[in-house]
């Protein structure tokens, strides 16, 4: 035996998968029917829970929209830093390079040769 719904999971159910648009178009509906019946109890149930059922989809699409954004960001952060510790490195190679003595020096120079190769590429 099911356990029948409450009547406010009753409205998130019917409003699950509406488009934003299709929601702000009830929201108008059902606030243009509680401003001409405002005695209406009805009609104003029904304009909250139109009301409710609209902010919750907005809200989720700001959620979905900043975590995209925040993947993004985080995806550009992890490129630039290792972007960033192989400069690094290359620099310090290169400062080795230079405190060696000069035979060695020689032999270590081509590191330090292309110290930003992917900017000039």
């Amino acid at each position: 035996m099911t356990t029948p719904l409450k009547r406010f999971e009753n409205v998130h159910a019917f409003f699950e998968g509406r488009s934003l648009d299709d929601l702000a178009r009830d929201l108008g509906r059902a606030r243009a029917a509680h401003e001409r019946r405002p005695d209406d109890q009805r009609a104003y149930v029904r304009f909250l829970e139109a009301s409710l059922a609209f902010e919750k989809a907005r809200a989720r699409g700001e959620v979905s929209d900043l975590s995209a954004r925040n993947a993004r960001l985080q995806r550009s952060l992890a490129l630039a830093k290792s972007e960033l510790m192989r400069k690094c490195d290359q620099v310090e190679k290169f400062g080795d390079a230079l405190r060696a003595s000069r035979t060695r020096r020689r032999a270590v120079a081509p590191v330090g040769a292309d110290l930003f190769e992917r900017e000039a590429g």
